[in-house]
């Protein structure tokens, strides 16, 4: 039963940064997506590198490329905290949230939160705590 879980818990650590990865590939689209689509709803396709963006333009792409670079970084900084088997609440939070990004997120999310809600997985986060208070 513990080897079985540990192997979860390393397989959920390698997903972590494969999701990782993917989300800095979603995020490298959302930017390309932005710059290409933006001229194309003002008309302005042929002389796009000449006219300048508008504010909402701007706003647009910020939302779009900043959205999706913080659920990166946060992810990433979860994936940290689970490999050093620390902050506990904030992995469960995390979880809870990559719930929400269907259908890889969903899929983690869930594995993690079953994960974390194990006695062994709590234990090794206080062993962790512990070590880390001496």
């Amino acid at each position: 039963m513990q080897e079985t879980q540990s192997s979860h818990y390393a397989l959920l650590r390698i997903f972590g940064i494969l999701y990782c990865m993917l989300a800095i590939l979603s995020s490298v689209l959302a930017f390309s997506v932005c710059v290409i689509t933006i001229p194309l709803f003002n008309g302005n396709y042929y002389h796009s590198l000449t006219t300048p963006f508008n504010i909402y333009e701007w706003l647009w792409l910020a939302y779009a490329v900043g959205g999706s670079l913080t659920a990166t970084i946060l992810y990433w900084l979860t994936t940290y905290s689970l490999f050093y088997n620390r902050y506990y609440n904030f992995c469960f939070v995390m979880a809870v949230l990559t719930c929400l990004l269907f259908p890889l997120g969903t899929f983690l999310g869930i594995a993690t939160i079953v994960l974390l809600l194990s006695n062994k997985t709590r234990v090794i986060f206080s062993q962790s705590r512990l070590s880390q208070a001496v």
